[in-house]
């Protein structure tokens, strides 16, 4: 009888120790994932300046056409280099760089 009491004291305590490594283990794969996904976001948005500069040279197009071909464009290089592209965040992000640039340009001619 007694065995059999240590025995379970011990699953239990092997339960218990099992159940925060996994614990442990969730919240480092989180931590991993957000990591990835915050360096995915530095490059894409390392990468926008210059696909926003490219896609100004064509003049033909309107401007959803050249955030169409920017967001395209975003999509290829996180593709190529093997990041997840949130679309959302990109598209905010062209929006911001746009703004930006239309407000230093009406600087610059005033």
């Amino acid at each position: 009888m007694e065995n059999m009491e240590y025995i379970l004291s011990l699953a239990g305590a092997a339960l218990s120790i099992l159940a925060a490594l996994l614990t442990i283990a969730v919240k480092f794969v989180k931590a991993v994932n957000e990591l990835k996904a915050r360096e995915g976001k530095e490059e894409i948005g390392k990468k926008l300046p210059e696909l926003i500069e490219e896609a100004e040279k064509f003049e033909e197009y309107s401007g959803a056409e050249k955030k169409a071909y920017v967001m395209d464009k975003i999509a290829e290089y996180a593709e190529e280099a093997g990041i997840e592209a949130d679309l959302q965040y990109v598209s905010e992000k062209i929006e911001e760089l746009v703004e930006l640039s239309r407000q230093v340009n009406a600087n610059k001619s005033k």
